[in-house]
């Protein structure tokens, strides 16, 4: 056999490791996507549209949820290309309200430099009979990409969700 197809055969089996793990992952409950609706209804966009992201997954001690508000593109005029985030209102109690029993509420500010800004809420709590860490950020994660691209018609295009 010659030396390009033990390369494509290894490619291959690793491809087959990567999809029979990715099968033996925890799927997410139920009760998870729901909590992903009621908290993402308590966002509330100032003056602009905005898409929430999420990331989701089952840790050691239970499950870690993280939600923001995407990042929007200017699309023409003098702020062409220019990304922007959204400001917003997040009912507390409103979020709160959205487990069965909620253990601490924390507000952590993170700002070693004007820029940092990453300030976030934890909410760490009980849903659907698992233990869950909820973590709002004031910015999406830098690596989360665009979620909406706004004309200068006032027009708004969602971005398709990446992976």
């Amino acid at each position: 056999m010659s030396h390009s197809h033990l390369v494509i055969q290894h490619l291959l089996q690793q491809l087959q490791s990567f999809v029979a793990e990715k099968k033996a992952r925890p799927r997410r409950p139920e009760w998870m996507d729901t909590l992903i609706q009621d908290v993402a209804a308590q966002f509330h966009p100032l003056g602009t549209v905005a898409r929430v992201g999420y990331e989701c997954e089952p840790t050691e001690m239970g499950w870690q949820l993280r939600m923001y508000l995407g990042s929007s593109e200017v699309v023409g005029g003098k702020d062409d290309g220019r990304s922007q985030v959204a400001n917003f209102d997040l009912g507390i109690l409103k979020l709160i309200k959205c487990f069965d029993d909620v253990t601490d509420v924390t507000w952590s500010s993170i700002a070693s430099t004007p820029d940092a800004g990453r300030s976030f809420i934890t909410l760490d709590g009980i849903k659907g009979q698992q233990s869950v860490c909820l973590k709002v950020y004031a910015f999406p994660p830098r690596d989360s990409g665009l979620a909406l691209r706004t004309h200068l018609d006032g027009s708004v295009e969602e971005v398709p969700r990446q992976g």
